[in-house]
């Protein structure tokens, strides 16, 4: 698949590399020449230009992309900004990080219904790993349902969970 991301701060950075090192292309876009120089490694492309212009914007393949994630999250209003022009500019999905529910609204009423809200994720996966003994990692599925990594005790390693009383 095709990704392009736009932020290429410590979020942005981990998903633009960690999508390269799962076989997809993708392009990073940041307003910080150093930053894009720091990442033109590891990411497949980077581009640095200013998003929020719509000039800048219309240089880019965005119709070629499957998906554009807006990564930025220091600035709500320039998020919203880069969403709308990406979302005028033809790109289908969409995925905005947002930084509380007034920018999740915003961009609700403008047809946008993907968000990574990565601070109170991790807080949240950091909260069961804290709360429940022995989990190593936990994700969320639903409001009912969460997928618990645990450790098992040294014992029962090897053993089928059908042998276990």
């Amino acid at each position: 698949m095709k990704f392009i991301v736009f932020g290429l701060g410590s979020f942005g950075a981990s998903l633009a590399t960690k999508l390269v090192s799962l076989g997809h292309e993708v392009i990073g876009v940041d307003k910080s020449i150093e930053v894009t120089e720091r990442w033109k490694d590891g990411i497949t492309h980077t581009i640095a230009l200013d998003a929020s212009s719509r000039d800048a914007m219309q240089t880019l393949p965005l119709k070629e992309m499957d998906c554009a994630v807006v990564a930025i999250g220091e600035t709500p209003g320039i998020s919203i900004m880069i969403a709308a022009l990406t979302k005028q500019l033809g790109v289908q999905r969409i995925i905005c990080r947002v930084v509380d529910e007034t920018q999740q609204t915003v961009l609700e009423s403008m047809g946008i219904d993907e968000f990574a809200y990565p601070e109170s994720d991790s807080a949240e996966r950091l909260a069961y790993r804290l709360d429940l003994k022995g989990v190593v990692e936990s994700y969320k599925i639903s409001d009912e349902y969460h997928l618990l990594e645990v450790k098992v005790p040294d014992r029962y390693v090897g053993t089928r969970v059908s042998e276990i009383n």
